[in-house]
């Protein structure tokens, strides 16, 4: 009786999971192009005390979207989501 390898992976399905690694690979590249930072500070005058209820605007030069934020009674504001 004829003894068959199961060890022989037929070359489709080599073709198959190349193909799905390439897919895997590029799409967690293109997942990485694209964040989102938040920036957090504390509004101060020349004294060092700390300014409330400031309109702080922050502008992206590029697109001119812009965001707001407001400090709070500590002067502490936070910009979240700011794509970069």
């Amino acid at each position: 009786m004829p003894v068959h390898s199961s060890n022989h992976i037929s070359p489709a399905l080599v073709a198959l999971l190349r193909i799905t690694v390439s897919l895997l690979i590029s799409t967690a590249a293109v997942a990485q192009a694209g964040y989102t930072a938040q920036i957090r500070g504390t509004v101060t005058d020349q004294t060092g005390a700390v300014v409330q209820n400031a309109k702080l605007t922050m502008t992206n030069d590029g697109t001119a979207i812009s965001n707001s934020a407001t400090p709070d009674n500590n002067g502490q504001y936070v910009f979240n989501g700011c794509s970069l």
